[in-house]
């Protein structure tokens, strides 16, 4: 009876530890509206929210709202380097691939309507 309840409890802490594991391989990332002329009054604010994924190597950008073109660039303000790309949005999600180098990264997401979002974070 007492292995059993060791066991039982041995299994908890083992699920918790997990759990709290895998809450740690997202990072949320706060995005910030530089101008917005033509998305201010969306519900809900702020059309796009960014996380990145430490397993999966990759930043996802959840899109609320049909942005149109827009370019998305990111900076590694560490060693200088960067990636752009052109995407035609619509609400869903993209995913970026990044490789998960230790520095600072600048995303700044630019709409054809002249909205400007960016956000800055630390792998």
């Amino acid at each position: 009876m007492k292995r059993t309840k060791l066991f039982a409890a041995l299994i908890l802490v083992l699920l918790s530890a997990g759990s709290k594991a895998s809450a740690e391989q997202t990072i949320p990332i706060e995005v910030i509206e530089q101008t917005a002329p033509s998305t201010r009054d969306l519900p809900g604010g702020i059309p796009v929210k960014c996380e990145y994924h430490v397993t999966q190597q990759c930043l996802y950008l959840r899109v609320n709202a049909a942005l149109g073109n827009v370019c998305v660039t990111i900076e590694n303000l560490s060693g200088g380097s960067s990636l752009e790309d052109n995407l035609n949005t619509s609400p869903g999600l993209l995913v970026i691939p990044l490789a998960g180098a230790s520095c600072s990264y600048l995303i700044t997401i630019e709409t054809s309507a002249g909205g400007i979002y960016y956000a800055l974070f630390n792998l």
